[in-house]
């Protein structure tokens, strides 16, 4: 769960999200950061049953947020513009593998 504080992690705080989760990546809002860690297959599984029919997307990038966030400033994500710029930038955290078929 994201902390609730307004003091930012340090670097030795950041060091041990890494150990624990892997790679984490910061969004900055209006001078605002939030922390989140780099979704696995449950989070998503979870995110999409959030919107079964693939009608509310909002649901689905919720679900990521409050699964992944580990760190949150006061206010990063308190008024509607500054929310739809974090949905807005939730394609980045997901990790770029390429995958190829190949008939046999």
């Amino acid at each position: 769960m994201a902390e609730e504080t307004n003091k930012r992690p340090d670097k030795a705080q950041i060091a041990e999200w890494k150990k624990k989760h892997g790679n984490l990546h910061k969004i900055t809002v209006d001078g605002k950061i939030i922390i989140l860690r780099e979704p696995g297959v449950k989070d998503l599984e979870r995110a999409m049953s959030a919107d079964p029919k693939g009608k509310k997307k909002f649901n689905f990038n919720r679900s990521i947020i409050e699964n992944c966030r580990l760190y949150e400033d006061t206010g990063a994500m308190d008024t509607d513009a500054k929310i739809l710029a974090v949905y807005g930038q939730l394609d980045e955290l997901l990790p770029e593998v390429e995958a190829s078929v190949e008939k046999l």
